[in-house]
């Protein structure tokens, strides 16, 4: 019995963390999404909107998890590129795990 309940404490878990993820975002009035190419976003957003950002080396570059926050709404893009030469673009959003970027202090680079 003691199994079945770690089983469901498990399967919610991670019920709960594939729920953070979300195909989209609204912000400052324009609609942000998966495979929105780096320069678009930016267009969109302004710096001082940036709460903090991760930055990680990858094959074809860099991994850029960028923390905003937007008239009280958090989120966190992760910007990535496929080819060596390719444009970044939004390979995930997260805007309820992003709540955790509200207690961030600022490490704007």
């Amino acid at each position: 019995m003691k199994a079945k309940l770690v089983l469901a404490a498990l399967t919610l878990a991670v019920s709960h963390a594939h729920a953070l993820d979300t195909s989209s975002v609204i912000a400052r009035g324009h609609k942000i999404s998966v495979g929105d190419t780096a320069d678009s976003v930016f267009a969109s957003l302004k710096q001082q909107d940036m709460v903090s950002q991760e930055i990680e080396r990858t094959p074809t570059g860099l991994k850029l998890t960028k923390h905003y926050r937007v008239n009280g709404q958090v989120f966190v893009l992760v910007l990535t590129r496929t080819g060596a030469e390719g444009p970044y673009t939004i390979t995930s959003i997260d805007s309820e795990g992003a709540k955790a970027t509200s207690e961030k202090k600022s490490t704007k680079p």
